[in-house]
C-alpha cells in the first residue's frame, strides 16, 4: 500500500484546550494499553554508583518508559500546546 497511514483507533483525540477531563481520562486509558500508565505516578530513580547490572537495566527500562509516556502525551496535544510544552524545561 503506497501512501497509506496507519491510524491507532485507541489513541485519544488531540487536546486543543477544551474537554481536558475527558482527554486526560482517554490518555490515561491509552497509556494503560501501552503499559506506560505507571509513569504518570512515579519518577525514574537515580541509581547509586554501586548499583548492580540488574538495577541498571531496570533503571534504563524505566527511563525509556518515562520518555515514551511523555512522547505520547506531548503528541496528544494540539500543535500550539505541543510547541509550548515541548520547549518547557519542566517536561523532562
Amino acid at each position: 500500500m503506497t501512501g497509506s497511514t496507519v491510524v491507532d483507533i485507541n489513541r485519544p483525540f488531540s487536546f486543543v484546550g477544551v474537554n481536558f477531563h475527558r482527554w486526560r481520562q482517554k490518555m490515561e486509558f491509552y497509556l494503560t494499553t501501552k503499559k506506560l500508565a505507571h509513569c504518570l505516578t512515579s519518577m525514574p530513580v537515580e541509581l547509586p554508583e554501586e548499583a548492580t547490572d540488574e538495577e541498571r537495566a531496570a533503571s534504563a527500562k524505566e527511563r525509556e518508559h518515562d520518555f515514551l509516556c511523555k512522547n505520547y502525551i506531548l503528541n496528544g496535544l494540539a500543535d500550539d500546546l505541543y510547541d509550548y510544552y515541548a520547549d518547557n524545561k519542566n517536561t523532562s
